[in-house]
């Protein structure tokens, strides 16, 4: 259900109806349990520009609080897989 919900989020903005940003919170609370913090929105938004540049491997900062293995970065690929972010990009699948 969380995938179909993110998928409709994802065609509002690709229409032009909203920005990210309320989709992306929505999708961050609601679509995960527990529910990750908002402060991923800034970080799903450069995922999600680095991934439809085909970026997969880029490192990304994390918001303070935020360890990917212990580290303060994390590599697009991850982040996609991890926080459920496949809808958002163009031309993803799965």
């Amino acid at each position: 259900m969380g995938y179909m919900q993110a998928m409709e989020m994802a065609g509002a903005v690709a229409n032009g109806e909203t920005d990210l940003n309320a989709p992306l919170h929505y999708h961050l609370r609601a679509n995960h349990y527990p529910p990750l913090p908002v402060s991923l929105i800034p970080t799903c938004k450069e995922v999600i520009e680095k991934a439809n540049d085909n970026d997969y491997y880029a490192e990304v900062e994390l918001p303070e609080g935020v360890l990917y293995r212990g580290r303060t970065t994390a590599p697009v690929h991850e982040c996609i897989r991890a926080w459920h972010l496949e809808a958002f990009i163009e031309g993803c699948e799965d």
